[in-house]
């Protein structure tokens, strides 16, 4: 008679010992789950703004090497003119870096090296104030007139990156 109500009491531990244990995970898990009700919202951070004021010489002009005898509508420098910003202000000044990268002359770098782009600054640093930027480009004389030949009247490109560091 004492087996016929220990084994039903037996069975119902075991189901309470399993209820317990489940319920105890159960609650553990709620604890460690991830919480997917938080956001954090990204800010635009700030730009740097860079505005082409001017660009000389006037259309119909042509650049000749520096030191050459010029004619009418020749040139022996352009200069094209900035103003640099942030789009809005930042808590320190950051330093202005710009270089002048990938020179062709015709679409080819061959005689890139005849090209010389100098640049200055107003100032070193940029805020949200503007800062005038001034870029002068003009031909090294070649040390060869076939040289000359292949590059007169040819486009010259090159490409500006304008960036602001700490």
């Amino acid at each position: 008679m004492i087996r016929k109500t220990t084994l039903p009491l037996v069975f119902g531990l075991v189901f309470l010992l399993l209820t317990i244990t489940v319920t105890t995970y159960s609650f553990w898990d709620k604890l460690t789950a991830a919480d997917e009700d938080k956001a954090i919202v990204l800010g635009s951070g700030i730009d740097l703004i860079v505005e082409k004021v001017e660009l000389t010489p006037p259309a119909g002009k042509y650049l000749v090497p520096k030191g050459a005898v010029k004619g009418v509508n020749d040139v022996d420098e352009i200069v094209l003119n900035y103003d640099v910003q942030l789009s809005e202000k930042a808590l320190n000044d950051l330093h202005l870096v710009i270089k002048a990268e990938n020179v062709t002359i015709g679409g080819s770098s061959q005689y890139a090296y005849l090209v010389n782009i100098e640049i200055e600054k107003e100032r070193e640093v940029v805020n949200n104030d503007k800062v005038a930027v001034v870029v002068k480009v003009f031909l090294n004389n070649p040390d060869d007139e076939s040289v000359y030949q292949e590059v007169k009247g040819k486009a010259i490109k090159f490409e500006l990156h304008f960036t602001a560091q700490q």
